[in-house]
């Protein structure tokens, strides 16, 4: 393994543009790719990260279109 490619939880989870506890759960669940851990720290290959990043579905909040009648009837 080569160390140079490994980068600190937190610039991993800032390249993929989730936050750290995301980054953390999806780990745990098998979502993404597995860290490296060194005692208390925790390292990803940052190539790994940046192609789970390019292929990661966000969730759209507001992606639903809203029915017209949510907002109450129009006069």
């Amino acid at each position: 393994m080569d160390i140079s490619d490994l980068i600190k939880m937190e610039q991993a989870a800032a390249l993929g543009g989730v936050s750290i506890r995301t980054l953390q759960r999806q780990s745990a669940d098998g979502r993404c790719p597995a860290p490296v851990r060194f005692g208390r720290d925790v390292f990803f290959k940052e190539s790994e990260i940046r192609a789970w990043a390019a292929g990661y579905q966000r969730w759209e909040r507001h992606a639903k279109k809203r029915s017209p009648m949510a907002c109450g009837p129009k006069d």
